[in-house]
């Protein structure tokens, strides 16, 4: 028995006339009530000969239905023949709904979990706009009126200095303090005392503060001239510890001088034996260890200002000299020898083809309302057993339909489209005349020679 449906031009959609029969499992949707179908699922159930198409109680054959359904602009051949070829070999397919996939800023707070449990993104099934019909309704909205725009300007008219809260007051009408022993209303001077200096506004004082350091570099807090480095060498122990200075401690902590000889002398200082296994171990090891207290030169530094002195001096012989005959001519060496500190990084440096993903700096491009959109959200054929329209899951993949005559998608298209599409992979199927080929972006790591 054949389906009954009607077809209502005005809403663009099928409104079935007789009970749906096994294909309402995947396809179809409800609207006031009633079982209604897509354009696209209309005329591919009328080509399986499971419904029978009317409009305004004329039977339909598929010659027609192809004329008056493709010609409403909501879908387009293309688009229906991926659509038909995808449903003729058993994968579930459904209209792309942007309100599904998750916004950027719900991504970057990790709110997947807490939306799948909630129920946020898995609503029953409604009908959803196509791509033409959205480029429609994108370019009337642009054509509207500014009359919204002038009810924004409106508003910022209040931006005056007669406009102000309620609970603010300008400053000149502000009451001023009068003395109280006039009785005239007549202000004097008072002085200041030692309370009222200190209880000025710390806006006041911040902006002192930044006066005093925008007319020129501040002194430092501490002189390091003064500050002696105390020697912890294993050799020379230092158990003997001075009073700090009270200006470099908080108020309420204490600074006293302590004496650790008496500790010390009860610390079991006794010599560990090691195996020869061991000390050849730390042999192996102290080669290419130094201790800065081994070093003379740091040893006659008495505060840290010579130390820094002596690192400053050091660091300056240790520039690099370029050869004039190969760094001051057109063509260059692609790495100093300072650069190659191994071999994997000379070869990092010199390589052409850098690796990069396809979704490096994709969220921070605009989403062009013009470009490439999704279509169709693709579900395996062997989950269509336990498929449900009112909660259909993570698709399989991401359907992008374009033809042949089209150009080529941008770089920025492409990165924008993976971008929307998340975690879930899409596919490009490009249809040429009624030949489909499925295109898709494949994830490859560059052989890496060396390691080390």
């Amino acid at each position: 028995n054949l389906v009954k449906a009607e077809w209502k031009p005005e809403r663009g959609i099928a409104e079935l006339q007789s009970p749906a029969g096994k294909f309402w499992h995947t396809m179809g949707f409800t609207e006031h009530g009633k079982q209604c179908l897509l354009p696209e699922e209309a005329l591919f159930l009328v080509e399986c000969g499971t419904v029978q198409l009317f409009d305004r109680d004329v039977p339909l054959s598929v010659r027609e239905a192809y004329e008056i359904l493709l010609s409403q602009g909501a879908v387009s051949l293309p688009h229906y023949q991926v659509f038909s070829h995808l449903k003729q070999l058993g994968y579930v397919v459904l209209r792309f709904d942007p309100s599904t996939v998750l916004s950027p800023y719900e991504r970057q707070l990790n709110l997947e979990s807490h939306c799948q449990s909630s129920g946020k993104h898995h609503r029953k099934r409604r009908r959803s706009s196509s791509p033409r019909l959205h480029e429609k309704k994108h370019k009337v909205s642009e054509d509207l009126p500014e009359a919204e725009g002038t009810s924004k300007t409106s508003g910022d008219e209040c931006g005056d200095s007669s406009c102000h809260p309620m609970d603010e007051k300008p400053l000149s009408e502000q009451p001023k303090e009068s003395d109280a022993g006039s009785g005239e209303g007549q202000s004097n001077p008072v002085p200041l005392g030692t309370g009222q200096k200190d209880s000025l506004s710390p806006a006041r004082s911040r902006a002192g503060d930044h006066k005093e350091s925008s007319t020129g570099p501040r002194a430092p807090r501490w002189d390091f001239t003064t500050i002696i480095l105390p020697n912890v060498a294993p050799d020379q122990p230092c158990t003997h510890l001075p009073s700090p200075d009270h200006g470099l401690l908080p108020e309420n902590v204490p600074g006293r001088e302590v004496d650790a000889a008496c500790w010390c002398a009860r610390i079991n200082q006794k010599q560990e034996k090691l195996s020869r296994k061991e000390r050849e171990q730390r042999e192996r090891e102290s080669r290419y260890k130094s201790s800065v207290n081994a070093d003379q030169e740091v040893r006659h530094c008495s505060n840290w200002q010579e130390y820094k002195a002596l690192l400053e001096q050091r660091s300056q012989q240790r520039v690099w000299r370029r050869p004039p005959h190969l760094w001051d001519q057109a063509v260059t060496p692609l790495l100093r020898p300072d650069e190659a500190a191994s071999t994997a990084a000379l070869l990092q440096q010199i390589s052409v083809l850098q690796p990069s993903h396809i979704l490096d700096g994709a969220s921070g491009l605009q989403e062009d309302s013009e470009g490439l959109k999704i279509d169709f959200n693709v579900y395996q054929a062997d989950a269509a057993a336990r498929f449900k329209k009112t909660n259909p899951g993570k698709p399989y993949v991401r359907m992008c339909v374009r033809s042949f005559d089209e150009d080529i998608p941008s770089l920025r298209a492409l990165k924008q489209v993976t971008y929307q599409s998340g975690d879930v992979p899409v596919v490009f199927a490009l249809v040429d005349y009624g030949e489909i080929a499925f295109y898709s972006l494949k994830e490859f790591k560059l052989p890496i020679d060396v390691n080390d």
